[in-house]
């Protein structure tokens, strides 16, 4: 019966609130297990004479609890290995306040609602359907390099092994094309101002990378190849760039200045 303290313990180390008075025979039963008859640790079932006794399939009690919450035991021992699992229950338990003091209550007012949200987030996470604001709100700033954890914490949530490889490294190269993003918009200042052709579909993508929360089944793995351009694009050469273009008008008058031979004018005077 050790497996049933498991899960109570399970339960009440992520639901302080509850009154543990409730369960306190249980406990107690069982620390004197040896005690106890068949009868208190399983449903008997009655063997009519010529039946098979090997068919018999007995079922253990949870002791004074509802059969809600007995079935509900074992699903919250599983999802209880995930962080973002006990994350979200936390955070429902603050919405509740102090209401939920009965094991019943909790099943009702935060169980369900929890496993609601966890159950959609493992579906979304699965589609690509999660946007990579939410993914790293959840994973990378919690794990941040730790890819070996991010892992396990997406494995507790039952992501497929294949998904998770997946999802880890766009989440990596989205953080690569954050990097390229500053670079990005100075090129397209300087393209705009001075009317520059040519393809820059890609290079607006990356600009606009900071502005749009897309979910990560929208990808675009082409674009990381022109990062890797932006990317020696230092944040100096790129600041640089801007300046230029800011001095535009100051460059236009030089410009005209120097072909009218005022310019040399101008410097005669200082020299």
């Amino acid at each position: 019966m050790h497996f049933l303290q498991i899960r109570y313990n399970c339960f009440f180390h992520i639901c302080v609130a509850v009154d543990k008075t409730e369960i306190s025979s249980v406990m107690e039963r069982q620390a004197e297990i040896s005690k106890c008859k068949v009868s208190d640790l399983c449903e008997v079932e009655a063997i009519n004479e010529g039946s098979d006794e090997y068919t018999s399939h007995p079922k253990t009690k949870d002791f004074d609890i509802s059969v809600k919450v007995a079935e509900t035991l074992p699903e919250i021992q599983k999802c209880y290995s995930s962080s973002t699992f006990c994350d979200m229950w936390l955070q429902k338990c603050r919405e509740v306040g102090g209401g939920c003091k009965t094991l019943d209550s909790v099943i009702t007012s935060i169980w369900k609602a929890v496993k609601e949200s966890f159950d959609l987030l493992a579906k979304n996470i699965e589609a690509g359907e999660t946007t990579f604001n939410e993914f790293e709100r959840l994973f990378g700033y919690k794990f941040r390099d730790d890819l070996l954890a991010m892992k396990k914490e997406l494995r507790n949530i039952r992501i497929t092994p294949e998904v998770i490889n997946t999802r880890i490294d766009q989440l990596i190269k989205y953080k690569q094309l954050e990097t390229c993003v500053f670079g990005a918009k100075s090129i397209l200042e300087f393209v705009k101002q001075y009317n520059l052709t040519g393809n820059f579909q890609q290079i607006r993508a990356i600009a606009l990378y900071d502005e749009n929360d897309m979910q990560m089944k929208a990808f675009d793995e082409t674009l990381i190849a022109t990062c890797e351009s932006l990317r020696d694009l230092t944040k100096e050469q790129a600041e640089c760039l801007k300046a230029f273009v800011d001095c535009t008008e100051l460059i236009s008058w030089l410009k005209k200045s120097m072909e009218n031979g005022l310019f040399n004018n101008i410097l005669k005077s200082y020299l």
